[in-house]
């Protein structure tokens, strides 16, 4: 098993160098690229090896010294070969109406939502109250969801101590 996780970090050294240039190439910035390059962890990739394909979860992502990313994943079976392999990461080439945190999306019967803050003048003054507002979901993993059809433009609500509801009062941070 510790021979095919150090072949695959050969490999995927051999490669690490292209995917930041190609990153670099579409945003134009180094920090973004790095920054595209790091989040590839979760990222579905393809290894092929004369007939064998196999596609794998990126599961770490280091950052080195020389600009480069070494990327780490587990092969399964015992029939691949120390040598040449061909490795193909497609990142996400859509572009969406908006990227929240997870933890800004919350679910009832009504479908997915996620709680909008809007200013209102109030008796008491100038308040921020939540708005409940329903959500398409069209991607999601461990750390953003992507919405389709978020045009509000209003600040979300991402995190909280308290449990919230439709017109509840809130403080924002910053």
């Amino acid at each position: 098993m510790g021979d095919r996780t150090d072949n695959w970090e050969e490999l995927v050294q051999s490669q690490e160098n292209r995917l930041y240039r190609a990153a670099l190439a579409i945003l134009g910035s180094r920090q973004e690229a790095e920054d595209a390059v790091q989040d590839t962890v979760g990222v579905t990739v393809t290894v092929m090896q004369g007939a064998k394909s196999e596609s794998v979860k990126i599961n770490s992502s280091v950052s080195q010294q020389d600009g480069g990313v070494v990327l780490s994943a587990a092969l399964t079976g015992s029939d691949w070969q120390v040598g040449k392999a061909e490795l193909t990461i497609r990142l996400s080439e859509t572009e969406y109406d908006c990227c929240l945190p997870v933890s800004a999306l919350h679910s009832d019967n009504g479908g997915d939502f996620v709680y909008s803050v809007e200013e209102r003048n109030t008796i008491l003054g100038l308040q921020n109250i939540v708005r409940k507002v329903y959500v398409e979901v069209v991607e999601r993993n461990n750390e953003l969801a992507a919405l389709r059809n978020y045009t509000t433009g209003a600040p979300v609500v991402a995190a909280t101590t308290k449990s919230l509801q439709e017109g509840a009062r809130v403080r924002t941070a910053g």
